[in-house]
């Protein structure tokens, strides 16, 4: 004791952060972190909650005050209402035509409710880690080395929401100036809050009943159907304000109640809340009798959502609430946070953030690492994947290496490779292992547990994450305290050799204090303490030896920082020797990015991955080796490639990669797939390509006034296009067959109607839950045919027009045959969607309606002029005039004739075109 007592005698002790006054009134209607030391937790007291300041609204967002959110509706569609007694009725009786588009009609005195005088607020998450949770004996030091956070930049909870426009991110200006880093991020995920807020507004719902069962803990169900979309975006955990409405006299109930959201089923809408102070609402109105809460006579099942017996002698009277959601501003403060660490980190002249977030030539080292001799865990792996995972292993990149590749080249194979050999050639390492998403993140722990075992590998998850949402093979890797996921003892957590969490998750390591930053420091002054004289110059090794960031493509840059903030070393005196941490960045580009609220955010660069964004780099992007330079001769290597590009796929068939290829991956493809044939099916237009546009021009029709939308006519020519396949193909069964659709109202509806015909093996789903995913046959349904909701559709972020992502991401599911069923007509209007109907008219793969489209010879693929009978076309043509005139010309060597032969192949091409 008396040995700890002169350690922490002989340290200088910097004291946490104290919480930064009050949140901004601005952001009235978020959740705060709890308990957090660099971000305000409490609201201005005695502040009603009211709505946003005109100023805070959107163009688009005049309140419609439906069971639902109009973030999808165009604003055409929108009813003003003049006044409190005019209805749509009377805009009709006025000659006014309706729009069958147009969202519900509020009275003005909702749409004017004074607010309310008092909250009935839920007492906060408990903070975790809990506040007991200490990573050493020595529990002073753990703060030594923390980062003052708010010298930096305040909190974005402290500051209203800027309203200047920001340009893309300036890197020779963030390099100059760090604080310019921590600005430029801050004000972009401010925005990005602000836009929650926004549509959480517009996601106010009226008249709402709510149903609860006698037996239920204060537990209610209310009616969202919004969620099916995501719109309001709600998530277990999150708040709203329940607020009681007296029609018959006009009025609100005097107070509003806090509640917490324990439960969803999307499919039908219903979220499940717990309020505990919301039996005590109708107090404030004394005088009325009416209940404020409709007790149902059926009970509903929260895990199945169906009806269960009905129960007697229960109140079945009617009342209606107002519900406000609340916006939690928890994973925007985390972000914010570790875009403050870097930028001290930069401000500092930190070498490896300046190398991890702005990577130079000189930074890479000249000279290639000496190979070694790897026991492969996976034998099945390419040589370009064999040396990617050489490249991790021998560590010689004091840069982000990067492994890219489009859909089925096995770039998570290749990182769960590279975590195997890490641990088996490093018997020191400690590898944190990331993804942007849960379900990522269990894909890869599922890989890495077939050959680790439970002590070996931890899978961290957050205490709110529910067991059913976690595979039950990854339970054994997880830790359980008291009924929930929880944190281990730091002895137990510093053994395990492998820890995956998602990006967000990764900050419970910051909060824990099991971060290289604060770990590094306290050995700095331990070793200080102990060894006055050593001047600090000793060997220093981190805990996080590698960083590796599964599907990172789909992470906003603050996202990804979160972990890489875990990993970021303690800056250290230069003559002191310490291993180089190796960052490893794994996706694609190409595919779905992360999900941005905010369209200016977006416009300034919020939705850009790191990865995306260091490819831009000189140092990757101007490399011989590059995608973009892979069809170029004689250029020189000056350096090794801190990348691999993966080029061979093993999904699909080849003609089915000939679109992406062209559009997307600079013609560089390279067709591997073992277990695919060329399907024979009626349906084909030309059947040497498997490949169907069908062409559908029926209407789109919405629910809930555009919570979700729907097309009947596509439902059912997809039906007869999956009774088809599966008579005339035999060997291909229901559950080989994904109809893929960016509506889930569309899903729903579609499903029904192919189990009500038998199909119900035929998987169903939105394009976000197929990333990844491969199918033998996929028929992708776009459902949307008015031109009038595409601007809506661009500012929801939904829908397949002008999402090059998620266009990408649907046509690259297929292994052996792809169909499309849509408007051609209305798509072509998308440059993306125009390049796979130039390719599919000119190979005559089209059905349907006439196309008026201006054919070019835009987007031929190598793979196209493989495989397509334009090329077969155009060399029959050619065969005998060809032999007969080079016949005539012996007198040319090989090379002329070969010229001679290339240049009256594409004459003829043209002339055909």
């Amino acid at each position: 004791m008396a040995f700890v007592l002169f350690l922490m005698s002989s340290i200088s002790y910097v004291p946490p952060e104290p919480p930064l006054g009050f949140i901004n009134l601005h952001w009235r209607a978020i959740v705060p972190p709890s308990l957090s030391t660099s971000h305000p937790t409490v609201h201005l007291p005695n502040v009603p909650l009211t709505p946003p300041h005109p100023a805070d609204r959107s163009p688009s967002s005049a309140r419609s005050a439906s069971q639902s959110t109009r973030s999808n509706v165009s604003t055409s569609a929108t009813l003003v209402t003049a006044g409190e007694d005019e209805t749509p009725l009377d805009h009709a009786k006025n000659g006014t035509r309706l729009d069958r588009f147009a969202t519900a009609y509020v009275p003005h005195w909702l749409q004017t409710l004074p607010p309310p005088t008092f909250t009935a607020t839920i007492p906060p998450s408990p903070p975790f880690p809990p506040l007991g949770y200490n990573p050493s004996l020595l529990s002073p030091i753990v703060e030594v080395g923390s980062i003052p956070l708010a010298t930096i930049h305040p909190s974005i909870l402290s500051l209203p929401c800027p309203v200047s426009h920001l340009g893309p991110l300036e890197s020779t200006k963030a390099v100059s100036n760090p604080t310019y880093y921590a600005e430029h991020f801050s004000v972009l995920l401010s925005l990005h809050l602000r836009q929650q807020t926004i549509e959480m507004d517009q996601a106010l719902i009226y008249n709402v009943p709510l149903h609860v069962s006698p037996r239920s803990d204060h537990i209610y169900r209310i009616h969202i159907p919004g969620i099916r979309e995501d719109t309001p975006r709600l998530a277990i955990g999150d708040r709203l304000l329940f607020r009681g409405l007296y029609l018959d006299w006009k009025a609100p109930s005097l107070a509003a109640v806090e509640g917490e959201i324990v439960g969803m089923i999307k499919s039908q809408g219903y979220v499940f809340v717990r309020s505990p102070n919301l039996e005590e609402l109708d107090k404030s109105l004394p005088r009325l009798n009416t209940p404020t809460v409709r007790i149902e006579t059926p009970t509903i099942d929260a895990g199945s959502g169906h009806s269960a017996s009905p129960e007697r002698g229960v109140d079945a009277r009617p009342a209606c609430f107002q519900i406000r959601f609340l916006v939690n501003s928890s994973a925007a403060c985390v972000m914010q946070d570790a875009v403050r660490t870097l930028s001290y980190a930069l401000r500092n002249e930190h070498t490896a953030s300046r190398k991890w977030l702005f990577p130079i030539v000189s930074d890479v080292p000249q000279e290639p690492a000496t190979p070694r001799d790897l026991a492969w865990v996976d034998a099945d792996l390419n040589e370009q994947q064999k040396d990617a995972v050489s490249a991790v292993v021998n560590r010689r990149h004091r840069v982000p290496f990067l492994v890219s590749g489009p859909p089925g080249t096995g770039k998570t194979k290749t990182l769960v490779e590279s975590v195997h050999q890490i641990l088996l050639t490093n018997p020191y390492a400690s590898v944190l292992v990331c993804a942007p998403s849960n379900p990522a993140a269990d894909t890869i722990a599922r890989r890495l547990a077939k050959h680790m075992a439970p002590g070996d590998m931890l899978r961290l998850n957050a205490p709110n994450r529910t067991f059913a949402e976690v595979p039950d093979d990854l339970l054994l890797h997880s830790y359980i305290q008291d009924s929930a996921f929880a944190l281990p003892p730091v002895q137990q957590l510093l053994r395990y050799r492998v820890v995956v969490t998602t990006c967000l998750d990764a900050n419970i390591l910051n909060e824990a204090k099991v971060n290289n930053w604060n770990m590094m420091g306290m050995e700095c002054e331990v070793h200080k303490a102990l060894h006055p004289r050593s001047h600090n110059v000793h060997p220093m090794f981190p805990h996080w030896t590698h960083l590796l960031i599964d599907e990172a493509a789909q992470a906003s840059e603050p996202e990804a920082l979160v972990p890489i903030s875990v990993v970021l070393p303690y800056p250290i005196h230069v003559d002191c020797p310490m291993i180089d941490i190796t960052v490893v960045l794994c996706g694609d580009v190409y595919q779905l990015g992360p999900v941005i609220s905010s369209q200016e955010a977006r416009e300034a660069g919020l939705d850009m991955s790191l990865l995306e964004r260091l490819s831009e780099r000189e140092v990757y992007k101007n490399h011989p080796l590059s995608r973009k330079n892979l069809h170029k001769r004689g250029l020189e290597v000056d350096y090794p490639a801190p990348f691999v590009n993966l080029l061979q796929n093993y999904r699909s068939i080849a003609s089915i990669l000939m679109v992406p290829a062209a559009l997307f991956y600079e013609d560089s493809l390279v067709a591997s797939a073992q277990d695919v044939r060329l399907v024979k099916w009626s349906q084909l237009p030309n059947p040497t390509i498997p490949i169907l546009f069908a062409g559908c021009e029926s209407e789109e029709d919405w629910i809930d006034e555009g919570a979700s939308w729907y097309n009947t006519g596509e439902i059912d020519r997809t039906l007869a296009l999956v009774q088809s396949i599966l008579v005339e193909i035999p060997e291909i069964t229901q559950k080989e067959i994904a109809v893929i659709t960016p509506w889930r109202e569309q899903v729903w509806k579609m499903r029904a109607a192919l189990r009500t015909a038998g199909y119900g093996g035929v998987d169903v789903g939105n394009v976000e839950t197929y990333q990844g995913g491969e199918f033998r046959v996929t028929i992708v349904s776009c459902v949307r045919s008015r031109e009038r909701f595409l601007e809506s559709d661009k500012n929801a972020n939904m829908g397949l027009f002008n999402e090059p992502k998620r266009f990408n991401v649907a046509i690259t599911r297929a292994k052996e045959l792809l169909v499309i069923v849509g408007n051609a007509n209305l798509l072509k209007l998308d440059p993306y969607w125009n390049g796979f109907l130039q390719i599919a008219l000119r190979n005559n793969l089209y059905v349907g309606p006439p196309v008026q489209l201006v054919r070019t010879e835009a987007y031929l693929s190598r793979i196209e002029w493989a495989v397509s009978s334009f090329m077969s076309s155009c060399l029959a043509g050619l065969a005998d005039a060809l032999r007969a005139q080079l016949r005539s010309e012996r007198g040319m060597d090989v090379e002329d004739q070969t010229m001679f032969l290339s240049d009256a192949v594409a004459r003829q091409t043209l002339r055909d075109e």
